[in-house]
């Protein structure tokens, strides 16, 4: 049984890394 807390941390980690693969390719498509 996983515990909301821990759902809510995998959600969030999910979200961080989302947002830094976006920062990346812009960067990347600027380049």
């Amino acid at each position: 049984t996983t515990s909301p807390l821990k759902k809510k941390l995998r959600l969030v980690r999910f979200k961080r890394l989302e947002t830094t693969g976006k920062r990346e390719t812009s960067a990347n498509s600027i380049r």
